[in-house]
């Protein structure tokens, strides 16, 4: 059987009403592979808490997600994204490509953050969704 497989998917996201702009931002992402998912994929850290004598008193689990991490092994490139940066009564627009040049750049505003939280639960979800198919 042969399956064909895109390697690099478009996703235009709804952060700052981006989708009904006449330019919208495109990501432009890695397919979801089984390498990225078990990388990528947070797992529950499981502690458990036992008295002075060795008995169970319960356990909790956490899960950590890292949007940006996420975002940074799934994002390849950013397309129609610019930031107009006021600085000393002068402005100029800042082309953003790549995520390095996200985490590199001192003119990135925190409200980007907004950005990366959405890319980051849709590629969790993309991520999950063939996991969830098995169970």
């Amino acid at each position: 059987m042969k399956i064909n497989v895109s390697l690099v998917r478009e996703y235009i996201p709804s952060w700052r009403d981006n989708k009904s702009d006449e330019e919208p931002i495109v990501v432009e992402h890695r397919a979801p592979t089984l390498t990225l998912r078990n990388k990528l994929i947070p797992q529950p850290k499981v502690v458990l808490h036992v008295d002075k004598d060795g008995r169970s008193e319960g356990a909790e689990s956490t899960v950590t997600v890292d949007n940006w991490r996420i975002c940074e092994s799934m994002v390849e490139n950013f397309r129609n994204f610019e930031l107009e940066v006021e600085e000393n009564g002068k402005s100029r627009t800042i082309v953003v490509q790549t995520m390095k040049e996200l985490s590199t750049s001192n003119y990135i505003p925190s409200e980007v953050g907004g950005l990366i939280d959405e890319l980051g639960a849709y590629f969790q979800k993309i991520l999950q969704a063939g996991i969830d198919e098995k169970k």
